[in-house]
């Protein structure tokens, strides 16, 4: 049920959700590669979806680890909010507005930024302040880990981030790039 009301929601809102299906289990290893669970206190995942790569952090995470989910579509919004209790806080916002959002909680810096969004659907008033954002968000030496489905973002990604390492997977629907960026 979940990938058919995954692909429902796309169909429906393909600008903001990006893809027909949610990620793979290969996709959100390689997404969750970069991140040091034994360190990471804070986690912010950006674009929830049906909560695929939720769960993924949530069953690697240290108990004490908090993670901040936006998530922008209400239908996901609801079935991310009955995951992990009290360690996630699902916030049903745009990721333009994680500096705000996230101060409201207390937080200030977080340890990795994992994202799903659709940056090559977007505007680039919206990408501006969403990469803003995590910039300024991102402790020093934190990670930003975003998949995309082309190529077409790849030179506004390397213009904000001083290290980027691009991977790859075919075991995806689509076939899917990854981005490792270091603060």
């Amino acid at each position: 049920m979940r990938n058919v009301n995954f692909f429902t929601e796309s169909f429906k809102n393909f600008k903001t959700v990006g893809t027909l299906a949610p990620c793979s289990s290969v996709a959100v290893e390689k997404m969750l590669k970069p991140v040091d669970f034994s360190r990471a206190s804070t986690i912010v995942e950006l674009g929830g979806g049906t909560g695929v790569i939720t769960k993924a952090l949530l069953k690697a995470a240290k108990p004490g680890t908090k993670i901040f989910v936006f998530e922008t579509n209400p239908n996901f919004a609801k079935v991310l909010k009955h995951m992990g209790g009290d360690r996630v806080s699902v916030i049903h916002d745009s990721a333009e507005h994680m500096l705000a959002r996230l101060q409201s909680f207390g937080i200030t810096e977080v340890d990795y930024v994992i994202s799903t969004l659709p940056l090559a659907l977007m505007d680039d008033c919206t990408k501006e302040k969403i990469f803003d954002g995590i910039k300024k968000v991102l402790r020093s030496g934190g990670h930003y880990v975003q998949i995309q489905y082309s190529l077409l973002s790849k030179k506004e990604i390397e213009k904000k981030f001083r290290t980027v390492i691009l991977d790859f997977t075919p075991f995806n629907f689509p076939p899917a790039f990854f981005y490792v960026c270091k603060q």
